[in-house]
């Protein structure tokens, strides 16, 4: 299973535009601040279609999956993290692609960019393979010689 959310998303209405948003006066170039992502996702929806798919319905789970499945083939990791960012924060339940991110962070940066991954996804879905996955983890980034007090460090929050 990748997705424990995947029976939601099918089941979800499509989602439509608020009218009040739509009505709504645009603001003036000095009172908008552009956010990073966003720029970003504008950027890459210009290059490639799948992309502009996601960017044009973030609601969409298929248009996001189809571009992870088609980032993972290729050989930019960036692109792949934006990727999974942008999934999600729009599905955060799918413990999968917490996993799947999680072993691309340990691969590109490392176990502690791999524990910052499971820490926000077990954050966000309150489900046993995911805290499994977390826990597998953080065994495996301690080493033989550490005690407890390296051990509470590393983890860097208590969990409860």
């Amino acid at each position: 299973r990748i997705c424990a959310c995947r029976a939601m998303v099918e089941e979800k209405a499509p989602v439509t535009k608020p009218k009040a948003a739509a009505a709504a006066k645009p603001a003036t170039k000095a009172a908008v601040k552009k956010d990073p992502a966003q720029s970003k996702l504008d950027a890459r929806a210009a290059e490639n279609p799948l992309w502009a798919a996601c960017k044009a319905a973030p609601w969409e789970f298929e248009a996001w999956t189809t571009l992870v499945q088609s980032l993972e083939k290729g050989n930019d990791p960036i692109a792949l993290r934006d990727a999974y960012e942008g999934l999600l924060k729009e599905f955060p339940l799918c413990y999968g692609y917490w996993e799947k991110y999680a072993r691309l962070e340990a691969k590109e940066n490392g176990k502690a960019a791999q524990m910052s991954v499971y820490d926000r996804g077990v954050v966000a879905v309150p489900c046993v393979e995911l805290w499994n996955l977390y826990c597998t983890a953080m065994v495996n980034s301690i080493g033989p010689k550490d005690d407890e007090a390296a051990i509470e460090v590393k983890s860097g929050t208590a969990r409860t």
